[in-house]
C-alpha cells in the first residue's frame, strides 16, 4: 500500500497549483473566490480521488506516479479550454469526467494483459480499419480528413486506433521476439534480417504513407511510425532495424514532399512562416507572437491575445499556455510530460514479462511522443503536425483514448511488480518446430542436405541448432536484462527531447522574444499598447510634450498639449508604424512594466496587472526651444543649443517639421514629400 499512499500525496499535492491557477483565472474573469466558482477543479480532485480508490482495489501494484501526473495535466488544460473557448468548456468538462470514469472501467474490465496475446490479430485489424476508415466515410476539417459524423457528434477514429495497434504491436512483437533478434547477414557492418522479417516494418510504413496522401494527416502517420521503431527496437535489440526504418521514413518523406503539395506547403511554412504571416503561416506567426510576450513568468492567466490564434483551444493550447504562464509555466508541462514518459517505461523496465513491458512501451510513447510532435510544431523545433496535446486540449476522441491508455499502463504496472509470477521468458523458442529452427538459421538460398531428418525423427540437430539460438542475448535472463538496457536508453532519448523543446522554448521565450515582439507586423504589440498609460514627456521647465489621455473603451490615446514643439525629438506612437524619437529610445520607462520593486507590486506583476509608464523628464528648455523653432520658419535647417558645461541638450530644433497628432495618414502618404519627416539636427550634416 506504500505505492497508493504516495500516489495519494502526489495527489493532494498536485491539487494546489491546478486549484491556484483556476483561482487566478476566476479573479480575472472578475469572480469572486467562492466554492462555487471554484466547483470545476475541487470536482476534477474529487474524480481522480475516486479514480484514486479505485486503482487501490483493482491495481495496487500500478505505478504511483502516473495518475497525479495526469490530475495535474488535465487540471492545467481544462482550466485553459475553459479560459481560451468558454462555450466548448461545458462539454470538454464533461467528457473529461467520463474520460476518468471510462479509465476505471477499462481497469476492471481487463483484469491482465493475457488477452491482448488472444486476440492481437483481432486488435491488429481493428486498428487498421478505424485508421483507414475517414479515408471512405470521412469528413474533412481545416484541409485534414481526420474525423467521421455519427449522429450528430464528430469523432477522430485514430485516436482510438493507436490503442488497438500499439496492443498488435505488443503481442506480435513478445511472441516473436526472440525469432526477431536473429540476423544472419552483416551488410556495412549492421546485421540485416531475413526479408520476411523486416514484412511487418514495410508493412506499416506503407499504411502510413496511405494516411498522409488520403487523409492528409501527417501528424498521425508520424506518430504511428516512430511508435512501431521504438517497440521493434525495444524487442529485438536490433539498431538495423532503426537504420532501416529511418531510410524508409526519408524516402516516403522526401516523396510526399515532392507529389503531395500539403506537405510542401507544412514545410515552407515551418522554413519561413513570416513569409506568409497572413496566410499559411499565420497560425504559427501568431503563436510564436503569444510565446514571446510570455517572456520568463507570463502576461497572467487570461490577459493573453492567444485566441488571436485560430483553433487555440485545441491544437495551439501549448502556445497560451507559455503566453500567461511563461517559460516557467511551460516548462513545467514539458517537465510533466516527461516525467510521464520516464514512469511509463520505468514500468516496462520492472515488467516481469515480454507482454507488459511492450505494451507498456508502445503507450507511453503514443503520449510522449504525440506531446513532443505538436510542442515542437507550436514552438517551430519542427514542422507543425496537427495532432493534439494528449490531457489539455479541447476534443473528445483525444481525451478518452488518453484515459483509456492510462488505464493499460497502471494495469501494466500492476502486473509489473511480479508478486505470483516467476522471471520468465516467451517460450517461443521452445515452441517452435525443429524445422521452423532450421529455416530461421539458414541463410537465403540454402537448402538442408538432411534437411528431411528433422520431419522424421531426427531431432538432435535441431535440438542443438534451437540450443545455439537461445544462447543469444535475447534469450531467458540475459533477455530480460538486455531489454532493461534499453528501455533505459528510451528513458534517456526521451528525456532528451524533452530537454530540447524546453531549449528551444528559452530561446523563443527569452532569447529571441524582443526580435518577435518588435517586428512592424506583430500585432500582438500594437493592439497591447492601447492599454497602457504611457508616461509623460516634459521638458526641464515642467512643460508637457506628449501625455496619454483614457478613451471611453478604456484605451489610451497620445496628446500633444503644446502641439508640434520638438516634434522630432519627441517622436510619435503609431499603432500601425511603431514609435521613434523619445517615445521609442525611451520606450521602456515609458510603457508599463513588470515591478519587482516591493510584495505588492511582484504580486500585482504575477498576476499580470501592469503599472503605469514613468514620465521622461528632458534637457530641453522649452523657451529656448520656442525660440529656435520661431527663428526657423520658413527655413530648412536646424538650430541646437548645448550647455557647455555638462552637455545638456537645451534646444533641438529642425526646419521643416510635421505633425505629430496624425502620424499614421502622414506615414501613409510618403512621410512628407517636403522633408518634413527628415530630422537636419540629428541626421544631416552641417557645419
Amino acid at each position: 500500500m506504500s505505492r497508493r499512499n504516495t500516489e495519494l500525496l502526489l495527489l493532494i499535492a498536485s491539487a494546489f497549483p491546478v486549484i491556484l491557477l483556476y483561482a487566478m483565472y476566476v479573479l480575472t474573469a472578475g469572480a469572486a473566490i467562492s466554492f462555487e466558482t471554484l466547483a470545476v477543479p475541487i470536482g476534477l480532485f474529487a474524480a481522480f480521488a475516486a479514480a484514486h480508490i479505485a486503482v487501490r482495489i483493482l491495481a495496487p501494484g500500478a505505478d504511483p506516479a502516473i495518475l497525479p501526473i495526469v490530475f495535474a495535466l488535465s487540471g492545467i488544460g481544462i482550466t485553459f479550454v475553459t479560459r481560451l473557448a468558454p462555450a466548448l468548456a461545458i462539454s470538454q468538462l464533461i467528457i473529461l469526467f467520463v474520460s476518468v470514469a471510462l479509465m476505471v472501467g477499462t481497469l476492471a474490465l481487463v483484469k491482465n494483459l493475457d488477452v491482448v496475446m488472444r486476440y492481437k490479430y483481432t486488435f491488429g485489424i481493428i486498428g487498421i480499419i478505424l485508421l483507414m476508415l475517414p479515408i471512405f466515410i470521412g469528413t474533412t476539417i481545416s484541409g485534414s480528413k481526420l474525423w467521421i459524423r455519427i449522429a450528430g457528434f464528430t469523432i477522430q477514429p485514430g485516436e482510438f486506433a493507436k490503442v488497438f495497434i500499439v496492443l498488435f504491436l505488443a503481442g506480435y512483437l513478445a511472441e516473436n521476439r526472440e525469432l526477431l533478434s536473429i540476423s544472419n547477414r552483416k551488410i556495412l557492418g549492421f546485421k540485416i534480417p531475413r526479408l520476411r522479417l523486416l514484412l511487418p516494418l514495410f508493412a506499416v510504413w506503407g499504411v502510413c504513407l496511405l494516411v498522409v496522401v488520403f487523409e492528409r494527416d501527417l501528424g498521425s502517420a508520424v506518430l504511428f511510425y516512430t511508435i512501431f521503431l521504438l517497440m521493434l527496437y525495444v524487442a529485438t535489440g536490433r539498431f538495423s532495424y532503426v537504420v532501416i526504418g529511418l531510410a524508409l521514413l526519408a524516402v516516403g518523406a522526401v516523396g510526399a514532399y515532392k507529389f503531395l503539395s500539403h506537405v510542401q506547403v507544412r514545410f515552407q511554412v515551418w522554413v519561413d512562416p513570416f513569409k506568409d504571416a497572413q496566410g499559411q503561416g499565420y497560425q504559427i506567426v501568431q503563436s510564436l507572437y503569444s510565446l514571446a510576450d510570455g517572456g520568463l513568468a507570463g502576461v497572467g492567466i487570461g490577459n493573453g491575445m492567444a485566441n488571436n490564434i485560430p483553433v487555440v483551444e485545441s491544437d495551439f493550447i501549448f502556445s497560451a499556455i507559455g503566453e500567461e504562464m511563461g517559460l516557467l509555466g511551460g516548462g513545467a508541462v514539458l517537465i510533466l510530460f516527461m516525467l510521464f514518459a520516464v514512469r511509463g517505461l520505468t514500468t516496462a523496465a520492472r515488467a516481469k514479462s515480454d507482454l507488459a513491458a511492450f505494451s507498456a512501451t508502445g503507450l507511453t510513447a503514443a503520449i510522449s511522443f504525440q506531446a513532443f510532435l505538436i510542442v515542437g510544431g507550436v514552438t517551430r523545433l519542427i514542422p507543425l503536425t496537427g495532432v493534439t496535446l494528449p490531457f489539455m486540449s479541447q476534443g473528445g476522441s483525444s481525451l478518452l483514448a488518453s484515459f483509456i491508455i492510462v488505464a493499460l499502463l497502471l494495469r501494466a504496472g500492476d502486473e509489473a511488480t511480479g508478486r505470483e509470477a516467476e522471471l520468465t521468458g516467451t517460450g517461443t523458442m521452445a515452441a517452435i518446430t525443429d524445422d521452423q529452427v532450421a529455416s530461421a538459421a539458414a541463410p537465403t538460398g540454402t537448402r538442408f542436405a538432411n534437411a528431411p531428418s528433422y520431419s522424421h525423427g531426427n531431432r538432435s540437430a535441431g535440438s542443438r541448432m534451437r540450443r545455439r539460438l537461445l544462447d543469444t542475448p535475447e534469450s531467458g535472463v540475459l533477455g530480460r536484462v538486455a531489454l532493461a538496457n534499453r528501455l533505459t536508453r528510451a528513458v534517456l532519448a526521451f528525456t532528451a527531447l524533452f530537454a530540447i523543446l524546453i531549449g528551444n522554448l528559452t530561446y523563443v521565450q527569452v532569447i529571441k522574444a524582443k526580435d518577435y515582439q518588435d517586428m512592424p507586423t506583430n500585432n500582438h504589440t500594437i493592439a497591447r499598447s492601447k492599454y497602457i498609460q504611457r508616461g509623460s514627456i516634459i521638458t526641464s521647465d515642467g512643460v508637457t510634450l506628449a501625455e496619454s489621455l483614457q478613451q471611453q473603451d478604456g484605451t489610451y490615446a497620445r496628446s500633444y498639449p503644446n502641439g508640434n514643439m520638438a516634434a522630432h525629438v519627441v517622436g510619435y506612437v503609431s499603432q500601425q508604424y511603431g514609435t521613434a524619437g523619445i517615445e521609442s529610445v525611451m520606450n521602456d520607462t515609458l510603457t508599463g512594466s513588470k515591478d519587482y520593486s516591493s510584495w505588492n507590486n511582484a504580486i500585482a506583476s504575477l498576476a499580470g496587472q501592469t503599472q503605469p509608464g514613468n514620465t521622461a523628464k528632458l534637457t530641453i528648455d522649452s523657451r529656448i526651444q520656442t525660440a529656435a523653432e520661431q527663428a526657423l520658419k520658413g527655413f530648412k535647417g536646424a538650430v541646437v543649443v548645448m550647455d557647455p558645461r555638462t552637455g545638456a541638450v537645451l534646444a533641438c530644433a529642425s526646419s521643416p517639421t510635421y505633425d505629430n497628432t496624425n502620424i499614421d495618414a502622414l506615414l501613409q502618404s510618403g512621410g512628407g514629400e517636403d522633408g518634413s519627416m527628415y530630422d537636419r539636427a540629428m541626421d544631416a550634416l552641417y557645419t
